[in-house]
């Protein structure tokens, strides 16, 4: 496995959880020990994550979107500026992507720095692109500030990072779904806090999109 990582500190210390995930195995099925892979991590680079994946053919691009978080930043940045500070995010990345692994990202950032992050990442996806997260539909259930490690391939470590700014934005289905329209909400599973874990793959064209709001849910985590 080759890891591209931007400059930053590594994921924090704390105490692990680990947590079934039903959703995960779907996504690392693309896995192909005859091609070489494409993996978006929005977060750091996790120890659990790269070793890993260091046993597939793969090549995994660290963005780690939300470091910088805990510090102040200025209300509603200009879209060039956030445009031009998630495309410099992603800029590692020279291949279509085979798999992004969002985790908390979508509560992270408003409608609006979505459907930027959205439009910047949509020149990285190719048709059967799948994503993978975790997202909280209710503001009295916004306690994300997690970073995320694959242990297996039904299984993740969350590690609880007191210095990064809590998710402070709640979305419906429907606007997900509508701000990352370079998607579509295939699956989704209940999880323990409230959270629902998502499966999204990239939206075809002509595609219902109405069925996109109406993912399957399995049993709580």
């Amino acid at each position: 496995m080759e890891t591209a990582v931007k400059p930053a500190p590594p994921a924090p210390a704390g105490q692990p959880a680990i947590e079934h995930s039903g959703l995960l195995p779907l996504v690392l099925k693309k896995l192909n020990p005859h091609r070489r892979m494409h993996i978006l991590d929005v977060g750091p680079a996790v120890p659990q994550t790269v070793d890993f994946l260091s046993g597939f053919k793969c090549r995994l691009h660290i963005a780690d979107l939300l470091h910088g978080k805990s510090a102040a930043q200025p209300p509603g940045p200009e879209p060039k500026a956030l445009a031009a500070r998630f495309a410099a995010s992603l800029s590692m990345i020279n291949a279509p992507l085979d798999i992004c692994l969002l985790w908390e990202l979508p509560n992270h950032l408003s409608l609006d720095e979505m459907r930027i992050f959205n439009k910047v990442l949509s020149r990285y996806l190719k048709a059967d692109t799948l994503a993978h997260g975790f997202c909280s539909f209710k503001l009295t259930q916004l306690e994300m500030r997690h970073w995320y490690g694959i242990v297996g391939t039904d299984s993740v470590v969350r590690l609880e990072d007191i210095a990064l700014k809590p998710a402070a934005h709640t979305h419906s289905q429907q606007q997900l779904v509508d701000a990352m329209s370079a998607f579509e909400l295939e699956r989704g599973a209940l999880r323990s806090g409230g959270r629902v874990e998502v499966l999204l793959r990239t939206a075809q064209p002509g595609a219902n999109q109405a069925l996109s709001r109406q993912p399957t849910y399995g049993g709580r985590g």
